[in-house]
């Protein structure tokens, strides 16, 4: 029977091809074009940005990527806080073969661990936009409203806790809390 559980624990967090094509990301504390070049410059040193677009209105970058090569959320945020801004909002659009969203989901997607917090029992297939909730990814304001409707330790911390180690996710491994 415990085989059975550790089993079924494995297909829930499994991986998935899927591919991260695009980020939309919108930057805090912009006054000016030459903040927007700055943003623009730290993201193009990236391997896997293959091109930037900034829109000066919104505070917004729209973010093509390379396919194939290794990368995660954090290597953007890390770009952004290092040019003197914060993330206000960070999305992302990812093509997948078939997901059955269900509250509470744990995936693997390329070299990332991802736990959709809001799953509404459906399928999903080809491009869809998703939304990193975790702290640092959204306005503080954003982030206090997104966790008072969710109990999950580890959307606190951005690191696995005991909900995702479950699943099959290293207790204290960095994974991502993505919403649609």
């Amino acid at each position: 029977m415990r085989m059975l559980v550790v089993f079924v624990c494995l297909l829930y967090a499994g991986s998935i091809k899927a591919q991260v094509t695009e980020v939309t990301l919108q930057a805090s504390g912009l006054t000016c074009s030459m903040c927007s070049n700055a943003i623009n410059k730290a993201l193009l040193t990236l391997p896997v940005v293959k091109s930037v677009e900034p829109d000066i209105k919104s505070s917004s970058f729209k973010i093509s990527l390379n396919s194939g090569v290794a990368f995660n959320f954090d290597d953007m945020k890390k770009k952004v806080e290092g040019s003197g801004f914060f993330v206000a909002r960070f999305r992302f659009t990812m093509n997948t073969e078939a997901i059955a969203l269900t509250p509470d989901l744990h995936l693997r997607v390329n070299d990332m661990q991802l736990h959709f917090i809001d799953g509404h029992h459906e399928t999903i297939k080809g491009a869809h936009s998703y939304q990193v909730v975790d702290k640092g990814y959204l306005s503080a304001k954003a982030f206090k409203k997104q966790m008072s409707s969710n109990a999950h330790a580890c959307t606190q911390t951005g690191l696995a806790a005991s909900c995702c180690s479950s699943a099959g996710f290293a207790e204290g491994s960095r994974v991502y809390h993505v919403i649609l």
